[in-house]
C-alpha cells in the first residue's frame, strides 16, 4: 500500500491560466471528460520536524540551524497533513447527503428559474393578443365600453386562475420529483465511497479534499455558467475528484488505469474528464488548510460519535 506523507508539505503549482474555457462539458457525465493528469510541478517538501536534545544548550543551538536552515519563505498556503486514517462509513453518509442536497438544489432552482420564463414569455404573448384584441374591437366598435370592460375582467380573473393552478401543480410535481431524485443521488454517491473505501482504502483527508474540489468547480460554474453538476455527472466528477486528492496525499498513487478498471470507468473517457476537471479547477489542485479544516468540523465533527481519531 501507499506509503503516505506525515510531514507538512508545500506544492509549487505551475499551470497555465489560459487554458480554454469553451471546452466540451455537456458530456461530463458517464461521458465525463478527464484525462491524464498533469503533475504539479516542482513538488517541495517543507520538513518542520527536528529532533530536541535533552540538554537545552544543544537544544537552543540546533534550533538556530534550523532557523537558518529553513529561512527561505515558501510562497502560497499550507497544506494539511496527511494521514492513514480510513474515512468512516458515518461521514461517507453525511458527506453523500451534502453533496446530493447541493446538486437537488442547484437543479430545483434551475426549473424554477425555466418556469418564471415560460411564465413571463406567456405573459407577454398575452398582453400582445390583448393590444391587438382591443385595437379590433376599438376598430369595429362590437361592443359598447361596458360590455368590453366587464369581458376584459373575466378573462383576466380565468387566467390568473387558471395560471396559479398550472404553477401549484408543476411546483408540486418538482418538489417531489426531486425528493426522489436526491434520494437516489444520495444512494449512489454512498455506495460509490464505500466501494473506493474497500478498493482504494479511501481516507477521510482524501474525501474532504475531494469535496473541496467539487465544491470549488461547482461555486465558480455557477458565475461563469460553463458547467452544471448534476445527478448524472457527479459519479464521474466525485471519481476523478478522489483520484486527484489521491495523487495529492500519497508518494505512490494508483494508475488511471487501476482506477478505470475497479470502478467500470473506460480509460479514455476517465482521462478526458481528468483534464477537463483540471481545467474547470485551473489546475489548482491544492486545499489550503483553513479550507481543509473547514470541511472537516463542517462534515467529519459534525458526527457526533467521530472522534480525533479519524483523522
Amino acid at each position: 500500500m501507499e506509503n503516505y506523507r506525515s510531514v507538512e508539505r508545500c506544492i509549487a503549482v505551475n499551470f497555465d491560466r489560459n487554458v480554454c474555457k469553451q471546452a466540451h462539458i455537456g458530456q461530463i457525465s458517464c461521458n465525463n471528460n478527464i484525462g491524464t493528469f498533469v503533475e504539479a510541478q516542482d513538488r517541495c517538501e517543507a520538513i518542520s520536524s527536528f529532533s530536541h536534545e535533552t540538554n537545552h544548550e544543544n537544544e537552543a543551538g540546533q534550533l538556530d540551524n534550523h532557523r537558518n536552515s529553513t529561512s527561505v519563505d515558501i510562497e502560497g498556503p499550507l497544506f494539511p497533513q496527511f494521514d492513514g486514517a480510513v474515512v468512516a462509513d458515518s461521514v461517507i453518509e453525511f458527506a453523500a447527503f451534502c453533496v446530493s442536497r447541493v446538486i437537488s438544489t442547484t437543479s430545483r432552482n434551475r426549473m424554477m428559474k425555466c418556469r418564471q420564463s415560460e411564465k413571463k414569455h406567456h405573459s407577454d404573448r398575452k398582453l400582445n393578443y390583448s393590444e391587438s384584441k382591443q385595437l379590433e374591437i376599438n376598430e369595429n366598435q362590437v361592443q359598447s365600453d361596458a360590455g368590453i370592460s366587464s369581458e376584459i375582467e373575466e378573462s383576466a380573473k380565468y387566467d390568473e386562475y387558471s395560471n396559479f393552478s398550472v404553477d401549484k401543480q408543476i411546483e408540486n410535481e418538482i418538489i417531489e420529483k426531486d425528493a426522489d431524485e436526491e434520494e437516489n443521488t444520495r444512494v449512489g454517491i454512498v455506495y460509490l465511497l464505500k466501494r473506493m473505501k474497500r478498493a482504494a482504502g479511501l481516507r477521510t483527508t482524501e474525501l474532504l479534499q475531494a469535496l473541496a474540489l467539487i465544491d470549488t468547480i461547482s461555486r465558480q460554474s455557477q458565475i461563469d455558467g460553463i458547467f452544471e453538476l448534476n445527478k448524472n455527472n457527479i459519479y464521474m466528477v466525485m471519481l476523478v475528484c478522489v483520484m486527484i486528492a489521491h495523487k495529492s496525499s500519497c508518494d505512490k498513487p494508483f494508475s488511471n488505469g487501476w482506477w478505470g478498471r475497479q470502478f467500470g470507468a473506460a480509460l479514455p473517457t476517465l482521462n478526458e474528464s481528468e483534464v477537463v476537471i483540471l481545467k474547470l479547477l485551473n489546475h489548482n489542485t491544492s486545499v489550503s488548510v483553513p479550507t481543509f479544516e473547514r470541511y472537516r468540523k463542517a462534515i467529519v465533527l459534525a458526527e457526533p460519535q467521530m472522534s480525533d481519531n479519524h483523522f
